[in-house]
Formats: C-alpha cells, sequence, structure tokens
C-alpha cells in the first residue's frame, strides 16, 4: 500500500522543509543500528538476468517523528527503514511479519521527509538558516536522478552551487556530507506504523534485481576452465544499506546446475568471523557489522560442479569419440555403416546427438549460461560432428572428403574428451563437488 503519492495529504504544505521533521527523522538515522537490530539480504537468482532480492529487518520502531493526528488523518509513526537505490523497483512488496501489506510513503511525500531531513542537518551545522540556492541545491539532490544528484552532491559539500560558493563546506560534519551523498543516490523507504507501535517486530520487502554479469574473462582457455569446473565465475554483489542494522546478514541463493564455492563480505567494524563462506553449496551466508555501508562489494564465486551440464558434455564427446574412432580403425566398418539396412547406421548416429541437443538446451538464467557456455560448445561440436557423419553415410560421400570427415572429426572429439577427463580427474583429486 502507498500513501501520499499525489495528494498530499500526510504534508500539505511542501513549498519549505519542515525543519522539525527532518531533526526527528535524522536523529533516528542517526543511531540506526541501535534499533535496527538485524537485516538479512537473500538473492535467488530467476530466468534471464533477473534476480530476486527478499530483505528482513528486524527492529524496534525509534523516535517521536509522527504525521497525521487531524479530523482527516490518524497519528502515524514514521519509520526509515533504509535506503534504496534511486532505480525502478519492479515488482516491490512490504509486508509484517504476519504477511500483511504495510504502508509506504509515495516518491513525493518521501522526498519531502528527505529534503527536510537535510535541510535541517545543513542549516544545524552552518549555524544560520539557509538561503534559496541551499535549499534548491538540496532539493534537486533528492528529487534528481542519481547521476546528476551525485555531482549536485558533490559540489554542495564542496561548498559550491553551479561553481558559485554559497557555503563554508568545511563547516558541515562528516556524517551531513555522507548523508548528503546517499540520499543523491538513494532514496528513503519509510513506512508508516501506528503511532503506539513500539515492540520489536520484523518487517519483509523484495523486488526484482538485475544481475550484473561479469566482464568477459580474459582469454577463452579461462573461459573453458570456468566451463571445466577448473576455476571459479567471479560475481560482485552491491551491499547497499549494510550499516543500517547491528548485524547484516547476506544470504544468496544458487540454481541447479552450479555451485557457491566461496562468498565473502567486506571487511567491517564487527570483523565478524563469519564474514566468509567457504562451505560448497547451493546456498551461502555471511555476516559483519558495519558503522558505515562499504563502498566494496560482496564477492560470490560459482563453480560448475561435475554432474549435470559436464556429464552431458562429456557423454556427448565420448561417444562421438568412440564412433569416429572404430569408424576408421576397424577393417570394413565404413562399408558396414554405408551398407546397413535402412540407413540404420545413419539412425544410430542421429539419436545420440538429437538426446544430447535436448539435455544441452540453453538455461534461462543468464548466469548460468555464462558458466555453461564452453560445455555447451563442446556438444554441438560434437552434435555437428554426429550428423555430418550421417550425412555422410546418407548421401555416400566419397573419398577423400569421407576421409577428411572421419580422421578430423575423431581427432576433434578424442582432443576434447582428453581436456574433459584430465578436468574430471582434478575434480576427484580435490575431493569436491566440482
Amino acid at each position: 500500500m502507498t500513501v501520499g503519492a499525489s495528494a498530499h495529504v500526510l504534508f500539505p504544505d511542501m513549498a519549505r522543509p519542515d525543519y522539525e521533521l527532518g531533526s526527528k527523522v535524522a536523529a533516528a538515522l542517526a543511531v540506526g543500528s541501535s534499533w535496527k537490530h538485524r537485516k538479512v539480504e537473500s538473492l535467488r537468482l530467476l530466468e534471464g538476468e533477473l534476480g530476486r532480492r527478499r530483505v528482513s529487518l528486524d527492529f524496534t520502531p525509534y523516535g517521536d517523528a509522527t504525521v497525521g493526528g487531524d479530523a482527516e488523518q490518524p497519528t502515524w509513526r514514521i519509520v526509515p527503514l533504509t535506503m534504496l537505490e534511486k532505480r525502478p523497483l519492479r515488482d516491490f512488496d512490504l509486508q509484517d511479519q504476519d504477511g500483511r501489506p504495510l504502508t509506504v510513503l509515495g516518491r513525493t511525500d518521501d522526498g519531502f521527509v528527505a529534503w527536510s531531513v537535510l535541510a535541517e542537518r545543513f542549516r544545524v551545522d552552518l549555524g544560520h538558516d539557509l538561503g534559496p540556492d541551499i535549499l534548491q541545491a538540496l532539493y534537486d539532490v533528492v528529487h534528481s536522478p542519481a547521476a546528476e544528484a551525485a555531482k549536485i552532491a558533490d559540489d554542495l559539500v564542496d561548498g559550491t552551487v553551479q561553481g558559485a560558493s554559497v557555503l563554508e563546506a568545511e563547516r558541515l560534519d562528516r556524517d551531513t556530507r555522507n548523508l548528503a551523498q546517499d540520499l543523491a543516490r538513494n532514496f528513503l523507504l519509510i513506512t508508516l506504523l501506528p503511532v503506539d507501535s513500539c515492540q520489536r517486530q520484523i518487517v519483509k520487502y523484495s523486488s526484482h534485481w538485475q544481475i550484473d554479469l561479469p566482464d568477459e574473462l580474459p582469454t577463452l582457455v579461462e573461459r573453458f576452465q570456468v566451463g571445466l569446473g577448473l576455476r571459479a565465475l567471479p560475481l560482485q554483489l552491491d551491499v547497499g544499506g549494510a550499516s543500517d542494522a547491528a548485524s547484516y546478514h547476506l544470504e544468496v541463493h544458487a540454481v541447479p546446475g552450479m555451485l557457491i564455492s566461496h562468498m565473502s563480505l567486506p571487511m567491517g567494524a564487527g570483523h565478524s568471523p563469519f564474514r566468509e563462506d567457504d562451505q560448497v553449496g547451493l546456498i551461502g551466508h555471511t555476516v559483519e557489522s558495519y558503522d558505515v555501508s562499504p563502498q566494496e562489494k560482496a564477492v560470490l564465486s560459482l563453480m560448475v560442479p561435475r554432474g549435470g551440464m559436464r556429464s552431458v558434455a562429456l557423454f556427448t564427446t565420448a561417444f562421438t569419440t568412440v564412433v569416429f574412432a572404430l569408424e576408421r580403425l576397424l577393417p570394413g566398418a565404413h562399408e558396414a555403416l554405408l551398407t546397413s539396412s535402412d540407413g540404420a547406421g545413419a539412425v544410430l548416429l542421429i539419436i545420440p546427438a538429437a538426446y544430447s541437443l535436448a539435455l544441452s538446451r540453453p538455461s534461462e538464467n543468464a548466469v548460468l549460461s555464462h558458466l555453461w557456455w564452453p560445455l555447451r560448445l563442446l556438444t554441438v561440436v560434437c552434435i555437428v560432428l554426429l550428423l555430418a557423419g550421417a550425412a555422410s553415410l546418407v548421401g555416400v560421400l566419397h573419398s577423400p572428403f569421407t576421409d577428411v570427415l572421419w580422421w578430423s572429426g575423431s581427432a576433434v572429439a578424442a582432443t576434447s574428451l582428453a581436456i574433459q577427463c584430465w578436468a574430471w580427474l582434478v575434480s576427484e583429486a580435490r575431493g569436491t563437488p566440482w
């Protein structure tokens, strides 16, 4: 449920910031880790380049910032839960611990609260009322797109607006500077609770998350090493808002066909022994505490397990190697395939090719496709060789083209099989699932 998105019924006078409101909300933000006890972010990979980011926040309502209390509106407690990146929130929802939807301020009212917070912090630090240039710049920091707002905030904390000096930057507190830069890139997520709500509780919110695929690995060899399970594929994950609560937990759920081999959070004030997770599996979980949100990102390492697609690629390559090698090495094998009744020899080659093609169809998950690309390429090469061999039998391909096809096919398949078997043995020697 979203309120105050357009009617301004919560804050009817938005021409100037509400300094009293800003002071109360700023006080709650300043000591967030004292009333927000634990924050758990859970990331799940979905179809394509989408994931689902679910957050569970354990907190005790804090502060005396309220709104309403007249004949038209009951009194609500304003609770700034966290900051969210300035971007469209796809399929966003906010619920209490019983699954009931909670009220969320709309972007306009939310922006007014953030503007009031910044205006109050600047007014206190500078020691005088703010002029129209500073108020407009603070308004633009809150309401402009992230890139534009960040430039305005950087100039403002240096004391300038559009190149003109408007304030004594050295009088700004470090926390005020950080808050301005945070609100340039993020917006406040504010919920409204009954004014008498003061017991410890849990809220949950979630939205779709755009997966940032890694840059292409620098060499083709390294990409094949990932697919063959010889090295991990690193992903970096944002941990924005990690300092919101006293304890920050990050949990990642992989999909079948990949394994999490390592996961780590940036070093924080807590120096948690659980900041890194080296237990191999489909779920990674790390814990840390932060005084300020880290600039670094969390690191997630993904591996391709021995089963699944690696087994499909190995089976297809082994079958292709055997067929092409026997055709060349057994006396009369080629003639036997040519003279087999009803094209049975061609059918024997087409059936496993079609079976392997069905098993190696592209995954709907972009990260998994990135991991499987080398294995899928090896499988497709073998399928093409088998189909080419079947076509040469049906079409009665003549020498020397027959020799070129079957000898080159034997060499390609045997080389691919040797590499995959070596990677498999390396995996066995490690004693791990990948």
